[in-house]
Formats: C-alpha cells, structure tokens, sequence
C-alpha cells in the first residue's frame, strides 16, 4: 500500500507466517525479537546480527519503515514519520 501511495505499482502480497500452523508455535518472549524505535545503530545491530542480518539488510528494513506511520499500541509512537 505505501508503495502505491508514493505512485508506484502495487505488489499483491499475502500476509501471515509459513513456517508455524499457529501462535502456540512462536518464540516464547516478544523480548529482543524487535528493536526498541528510540534507540539507535547499536541497538539494530544487536537485535539484528544475530538473526544473520547485514548492515545493509538493516538499512534496507529500517528506511522502509520510514513510510507511513506509527501505532502507540504497538511502538509508543504514534502519527506519520515522515511528510
């Protein structure tokens, strides 16, 4: 969708997890599974390097979640980050 919204082409995608038949299959903590938004490079490189992420797969994750916005129930922030 937010790749729509800037005037690019829509991408069907399809939602949900392959890999588990359910919830009950999850990790047991949500604890350092994502990085916390008001940290900084240290930090995605902690959560994310052991997950086998490069510095430039982060990059890539990170600017992506640069368009739209947030939700103060899921990150404590909340509106658009970028106009």
């Amino acid at each position: 969708v937010a790749i729509e919204s800037m005037g690019g082409p829509a991408i069907p995608t399809r939602f949900g997890r392959t890999d588990a038949a359910s919830s009950a299959e999850s990790v047991e903590s949500q604890v350092g599974r994502l990085p916390d938004g008001d940290k900084g490079t240290d930090h995605l490189r902690e959560i994310f390097h052991p997950k086998g992420f490069t510095d430039v797969d982060i990059v890539a994750l990170s600017g992506a979640h640069t368009v739209g916005g947030c939700h103060a129930d899921r990150s404590g922030f909340d509106g658009k980050w970028t106009e």
